[in-house]
């Protein structure tokens, strides 16, 4: 989840962690990671620009020749994009680089995907920044959410052709400061086309009237068909998709990577970050991945991993942790670390909202599209809300204490309102404490109720005043507030990745991307376990909620009962033994 609109970073004043296993600081860097490897157009614009895109769609399609109906023959082939019914296995540190989807059923048509009449849909209204639509997408999909399915499945062929795809773009590298064959244009692919792939593309393209999107990857129809109508109402100038570069499937993001695209931009549904942002550094590409950087442990292990491979290659890798963007909060948080409120005792991060992108289920779903589809509200797929809104919170409390690890954590939570079938798995509130070596703690909550009080607020409490950190403002022996302007910080931290593409001076978010993500699976485990777990205990986590095997026709991790509402985690043994904690 993207946070309402509204880094410079310090020495650390809250002292050496001594868990066994840590994020690192610069100093810990190397012992931590070889243990982290054993272990605005205006609306009616838009709507005018909208309509003359399927004007022009139409147009297209009545000189093309009609396309026959789908079929499910097993035989018949689509000529540019194949289609897996199952999803990837995540895998483990010795994985080789290229790392793409598995298929585990046999193969049925997925055709290429082609423009089409698009489906029109309402969001929320957000400020992206000068030139951008204002129109926001706030969900995504597996590689998005749709109302349609595509099914298809992919051959084992067609897998070990994504495979040699990846392979191929791996050998083929990267050369830092280049891009797009020596051309003036910076070449763009996005997988994952939801509201949140849809609305990054947008701001990529702000960064910069030289960046040229060119490749889409989703794994529903009606969603690119989406997608595709607002990058070319909103970006017309720059939108360059052709037909063959349009992908569709589970082996979509592999098709895309092997493209001549210089960067990609990593937003399908949270489970698959890892797995993806690993592929797109072993093809040579500069990443923007949304948060959260896995779910897991085990994940969040796999995209140190690809950091690192970015570092060395001389990648860019720019987070979506976007609060470390925003120029009001970069300078109020410069001034905390400079000692403006004295040495930090505590910070009160609240993250408190409404159930977020709820999905009903459709006729014609079965178990698993409808899981699928519905991602945010099970926890296999989106890692409950502390990974998907308290993550920011949380990101922001570790960059006030220098980005070093807490000590452990402890919490509760559970799920008392949101008990309908909608609500999938996932628990409704959470409350969970960090405590540092300093002696500071960290105070997160996080509930997802309908009709109660939103708030999002950081308070950082020091002893010598305070600080509102999205107020900007901070009170006590020093008395300040930011007056300075606001950009959109999503457009920032896609300007910070395109400056560093044409400057070639690589940007790397990856070591505090994937502590402030191993922050928010560490409130989970608390929360649902119910124990007090060190830090090193929970990096040594084995838990992963990657499946063997994943298709439409095959069975999610978890099942409705019989009423049709769906199970959820009761602190105790049980949850400690599933989490290794």
């Amino acid at each position: 989840m993207r946070p309402p609109c509204s880094s410079s970073s310090g020495r650390a004043r809250t002292g050496r962690s001594t868990a066994s296993t840590a994020f690192p600081t610069r100093r810990r860097a190397r012992a931590w990671r070889s243990t982290a490897r054993a272990a605005p157009c205006s609306r009616r614009a838009r709507s005018g620009r909208v309509r003359a895109a399927r004007s022009r769609e139409s147009s297209a399609s009545a000189m093309r020749p009609t396309t026959p109906p789908r079929t499910r023959t097993p035989h018949a082939r689509s000529r540019q994009s194949r289609s897996a019914r199952s999803t990837p296995m995540r895998p483990s540190a010795s994985t080789s680089p290229a790392v793409c989807l598995r298929i585990a059923r046999p193969p049925s048509t997925m055709q290429r995907t082609r423009s089409g009449s698009c489906i029109s849909r309402n969001g929320h209204t957000r400020r992206r920044g000068a030139g951008a639509c204002s129109a926001s997408r706030k969900e995504n999909g597996i590689m998005s959410q749709g109302t349609t399915t595509s099914r298809a499945r992919a051959s084992r062929r067609e897998f070990l052709k994504a495979g040699a795809l990846l392979g191929a773009a791996a050998a083929a590298g990267s050369a830092p400061g280049c891009h797009a064959a020596g051309s003036d244009v910076i070449r763009i692919g996005l997988i994952g086309c939801g509201k949140r792939g849809t609305d990054a593309a947008l701001n990529a393209m702000n960064a910069g009237p030289d960046i040229r999107i060119t490749a889409l990857a989703e794994l529903f129809q009606d969603r690119m068909d989406e997608c595709i109508a607002e990058l070319k109402a909103c970006k017309p100038e720059q939108y360059a998709v052709k037909d063959e570069q349009r992908f569709i499937g589970f082996d979509a993001y592999a098709q895309l990577l092997a493209t001549d695209i210089d960067a990609v931009l990593i937003a399908p549904s949270s489970h698959f970050h890892p797995v993806m942002l690993k592929a797109a550094v072993a093809a040579g590409k500069h990443v923007f991945c949304e948060k959260p950087h896995g779910i897991d442990a085990p994940g969040v292990a796999l995209s140190m991993q690809a950091a690192e491979e970015a570092r060395a290659r001389k990648l860019s890798l720019v987070s979506g942790l976007c609060w470390r963007y925003d120029e009001g909060v970069r300078e109020t948080m410069r001034r905390v670390r400079d000692g403006a409120i004295g040495e930090i005792v505590a910070i009160h991060e609240t993250y408190v909202s409404s159930p977020y992108v709820v999905r009903e289920r459709e006729a014609g779903w079965n178990e698993m599209e409808y899981q699928l589809r519905n991602w945010y509200h099970f926890n296999w797929l989106s890692g409950d809300q502390t990974s998907q809104q308290l993550v920011h919170s949380l990101d922001k409390a570790s960059w006030a204490l220098g980005d070093v690890p807490p000590r452990r954590a402890w919490g509760l939570g559970g799920r008392q309102v949101c008990t309908q079938p909608k609500y999938g798995d996932q628990y409704d509130h959470h409350a969970v404490v960090f405590e540092y070596e300093s002696g500071a703690r960290v105070f997160g909550f996080c509930r997802d109720m309908p009709d109660c009080y939103n708030e999002t607020s950081d308070f950082i409490i020091g002893t010598k005043g305070t600080c509102d950190l999205l107020a900007n403002r901070i009170q006590g022996e020093t008395n300040w507030r930011y007056e300075g302007p606001k950009p959109s910080m999503y457009d920032m931290e896609h300007k910070a990745l395109f400056d560093s593409i044409r400057s070639g001076k690589p940007v790397n978010n990856g070591e505090y991307m994937c502590l402030s993500t191993m922050l928010a699976v560490v409130a989970q485990m608390a929360c649902y376990s119910g124990a007090a777990i060190e830090w090193g205990k929970a990096m040594a986590s084995k838990r992963s909620f990657a499946l063997p095997a994943y298709g439409f026709d095959g069975k999610p991790p978890v099942a409705p009962n019989a009423d049709g509402t769906y199970p959820s985690a009761m602190p105790g043994p049980r949850e400690r033994a599933a989490w290794g904690v």
